[in-house]
């Protein structure tokens, strides 16, 4: 309710005197306005009302350790107490209820400061409950044990065990009413009567019967045999008889059954004509009789076999696997062999020639052949005479005759032997004959084959497949855009060429692959013309230092893919030789440049841009758009204004509108609102971030939020107007109000002032 408001009676200047009766009125007024009453008549409560000021939302002492905080944002009020040298919230209420801040962290009462009466409309819930010393539970339990302790039970008995709070039943002798039917009984209810004597199950009873019967009076069939009693029946005849009608008249194949009723067996007999097709596991005969040698055989009785079992004439025509003599002898050396006994062959003892001769013809060509005797390939065949040395143990050929010639072994390159220095062979796989000293190489052949391979460079692709696989690498030729690359740059594994570093993009690769060397002997002077070399065949590798020169180079004929990068100095550019047409539009200067001269002109060094004048301040003119008409100049100011150098540190941001520059004594600048302490009243409809200094009127009919400096000085303040009918949320942007981690609430009507404190307090409310 509202009272009297505070109304200033006096104004006073400097210089101006004050007096008993005017410090009276000022107090006078102010006492007034402070007293309250419940009447509303005068004072004020400070409810939020027009005059009353803002609501008090935190009571506590000094330090405000101990307090209340009301709680506008959240809609409630919490309970602060010092816990050492920190303050911690105890008890919140909220929603209706009084809840503790932490689960199981307040006691209602102690055990000698109790409350005397609980009134409670609703649920209580708790762990336990004690009642006058004792636990709710056994208070319960005791309860219950006394409900059936000496009381009347009828054929049960109850027992209470106040020890472990349990109920022990006894069922004692049962005469209750056991309508239905018992497990055992003495007599029946009702007796009935059995073969028309009277049975109550207390006494047995005779029946009589008649002694035998003669027949059934009405017979019956088993197993389709009539049955009235008066004879016997034989099932197990009657079982027989019903299989044996199973294989009367039926089909079989193969096989013939037969039912003796007299005995009540089956026959089965196989018939003679049953298709036996296959092999029988025991026969006495064979179908068909077989021939073995020559003589007939079907199985009834042993055959023997003249010249296996006895002497007879068959014909063994081929090898034996033993024999004592050859069919037919034969000559070794010109002596007869006919297997029966070893002969000697007579040797010259130290002969110096071996002669073949020929015995099918006059005119026969007669060749002396070497054969390897495990493998029986044939070596060297030759129709020339042989020599042989002793001391190496080596054979040498005298000489071949005519158009004949001598045959070396030949082979694929996969079949080359164990390499040794001296070997000669026929490569099948080149068609060349090939030798080895330190390596295998052509000899001969022909001309040599030169397989060109070409690629274009992506920067990233480090590889090459060749059409060839070549012989080693000096068989290997490699050219970037024509220029020769050294071996070292390069490596090969079968048809695969391997860079150490990928060609760049767009420059044509050239592989040149030797498959053969030319097996010619060194060229003689003067005798290798222009016509005979190849184009492309010489490369830097055969020039001789210094050996071309001007009068060897045609005009026009070194551009910039010659010049090696740095190569042209200062030395070789003539005066006045770069002009501006020269200069790219886009000029990077990567060391110091200086155009005029070290006093009068432009210096470029380490980004920083001097402009010298002797005789006048520097300056920038900056021309608008329309033939240089205009401009802009800022210049320096004269010599006689300085007493030192000048830096000026430009801000990092564009800042905001009506915003000028500011510096901070040290020439770091930055942007500030025009304005004394307090920037110019802001009107607001939408959030806002404020800044240090704004004045701010909220001017919504909703709520809204006004967020404090994300980054406050001590000293920093703002002044928050709220009018248009919402509630303003003052967001607290990480820092505290009021020493509370909580965004405060400013009603519509009121205002606020808050200065940043510490980072304790963080924002204070005045």
């Amino acid at each position: 309710m509202a009272g009297s408001s505070y109304t200033r009676q006096s104004t006073f200047g400097d210089g101006d005197v004050i007096t008993a009766a005017l410090f009276n009125n000022e107090f006078n007024q102010v006492l007034n306005a402070f007293s309250y009453s419940a009447t509303g008549t005068t004072g004020h409560q400070h409810d939020g009302g027009a005059g009353e000021g803002g609501n008090i939302e935190i009571i506590g002492d000094g330090d405000f350790l101990n307090k209340i905080l009301v709680d506008g944002t959240n809609n409630r009020w919490g309970f602060y107490v010092q816990v050492g040298s920190g303050t911690v919230e105890q008890i919140r209420i909220q929603d209706g209820a009084i809840v503790p801040v932490t689960d199981n962290d307040i006691d209602l009462g102690t055990s000698s400061l109790q409350f005397k009466n609980a009134f409670i409309n609703g649920t209580l819930e708790a762990d336990a409950i004690t009642i006058a010393g004792i636990t709710l539970s056994e208070t319960i339990a005791d309860t219950v044990g006394a409900m059936v302790t000496s009381n009347a039970e009828t054929g049960i008995t109850v027992t209470y065990e106040d020890s472990d709070n349990t109920l022990d039943f006894a069922i004692g002798t049962l005469n209750q009413s056991t309508t239905g039917n018992a497990a055992t009984a003495t007599a029946l209810a009702t007796a009935r009567t059995i073969g028309g004597t009277s049975f109550d199950g207390t006494a047995n009873i005779a029946v009589a019967l008649s002694a035998t019967a003669t027949a059934l009076a009405t017979a019956r069939t088993i197993h389709g045999v009539s049955f009235d009693g008066t004879a016997n029946i034989d099932l197990a005849e009657v079982i027989a008889d019903t299989v044996g009608a199973m294989f009367t008249s039926n089909t079989e194949t193969g096989i013939t059954v037969t039912y003796q009723d007299a005995d009540n067996t089956i026959d089965l007999v196989v018939s003679g004509s049953a298709d036996t097709t296959g092999n029988a596991a025991t026969a006495t005969a064979l179908e068909t009789a077989r021939t073995i040698g020559g003589v007939s055989f079907d199985g009834t009785a042993n055959i023997s076999l003249a010249g296996v079992n006895s002497a007879g004439n068959q014909n063994t025509s081929g090898n034996a696997a033993t024999a004592t003599a050859l069919a037919t002898a034969r000559t070794i050396g010109g002596t007869s062999f006919d297997g029966t006994a070893n002969i000697a062959v007579a040797l010259a003892a130290e002969a110096t020639s071996v002669t073949a001769v020929a015995n099918n013809s006059a005119n026969e060509t007669v060749y002396v052949t070497f054969v390897d005797g495990v493998s029986g390939t044939q070596g060297i065949e030759t129709d020339a005479g042989l020599t042989y040395n002793p001391s190496t143990g080596l054979l040498g050929f005298v000489g071949v005759a005519g158009t004949g010639a001598v045959k070396v072994p030949a082979g694929s390159t996969a079949q080359r032997p164990t390499a040794a220095a001296g070997q000669l062979r026929y490569n099948s796989t080149t068609g060349k004959f090939e030798g080895y000293t330190d390596s295998w190489g052509d000899i001969g052949g022909g001309e040599a084959t030169f397989t060109l391979n070409t690629m274009t460079g992506d920067g990233s692709d480090t590889t090459l497949t060749m059409s060839v696989t070549p012989a080693s690498e000096n068989s290997i030729q490699v050219y970037f855009d024509g220029v020769y690359q050294h071996k070292d740059t390069f490596s090969f594994s079968g048809t695969t060429l391997t860079f150490s570093t990928a060609p760049a993009s767009g420059v044509k690769v050239e592989v040149m692959v030797i498959s053969t060397v030319l097996a010619s002997s060194t060229p003689g002077d003067g005798t290798v013309t222009l016509a005979k070399m190849a184009q492309n065949s010489i490369d830097s590798p055969q020039y001789v230092d210094g050996s071309i020169d001007l009068a060897h180079m045609s005009v026009n004929s070194v551009d910039s893919d010659q010049y090696v990068d740095g190569s042209i100095d200062t030395a070789h550019i003539a005066d006045d030789a770069v002009t501006s047409a020269k200069l790219a539009h886009s000029l990077d200067i990567v060391t110091d440049l200086s155009v005029g001269g070290a006093s009068n002109g432009v210096e470029i060094s380490n980004g920083a841009i001097a402009l010298k004048n002797s005789g006048t301040q520097s300056k920038i003119d900056f021309y608008c758009e329309t033939s240089n008409a205009h401009y802009t100049r800022i210049q320096a100011a004269p010599h006689s204004s300085y007493s030192g150098n000048i830096v000026l540190t430009l801000p990092a941001s564009d800042g905001d509108a009506g915003q000028f520059l500011q510096s901070n004594g040290s020439g770091v600048m930055s942007w500030a609102a025009a304005g004394g302490l307090y920037n110019d009243w802001l009107i607001k409809t939408a959030a806002y971030t404020m800044l240090s200094g704004d004045q701010i009127i909220v001017n919504k009919t909703s709520a809204l939020t006004m967020t404090l400096p994300a980054s406050p000085s001590v000293g920093d303040v703002v002044i928050v107007k709220a009018t248009g009918g919402g509630t303003v949320t003052i967001g607290r942007n990480s820092q505290k109000i009021n020493s509370v981690a909580a965004d405060g609430t400013l009603n519509n009507g009121n205002s606020t002032q808050l200065v940043y404190v510490d980072s304790t307090i963080g924002w204070l409310q005045l």
